[in-house]
């Protein structure tokens, strides 16, 4: 996906468009990531960030669907930067 889509933004997200799509691609300055909105089998959606590294799928809960924040993005992407730099893959992220 190119930056030019609308489903492509940087760390100054539209948050109240970021709750209504499906699936985006959020960049900061760390990393590029992948925002997915899951739905729960008891009902409700939420949003979680992935990243996929040398055959590893690292993922974050963001938060409630609708009620995401700039915050919680950038708190779920430093969880999976986190994960990364466990697994010795953090030089990978940027």
């Amino acid at each position: 996906m190119s930056r030019d889509t609308p489903h492509f933004y940087s760390g100054l997200l539209d948050v109240t468009q970021a709750n209504t799509l499906p699936s985006y691609r959020i960049q900061f300055s760390y990393g590029t990531f992948t925002v997915r909105r899951e739905t729960r089998k008891r009902g409700g959606s939420y949003y979680v960030a992935y990243k996929r590294l040398r055959g590893h799928l690292l993922k974050a809960y963001i938060g409630i669907a609708g009620k995401v924040t700039k915050q919680d993005l950038h708190q779920a992407t430093m969880k999976i930067s986190f994960q990364a730099d466990k697994l010795g893959l953090a030089y990978l992220l940027s």
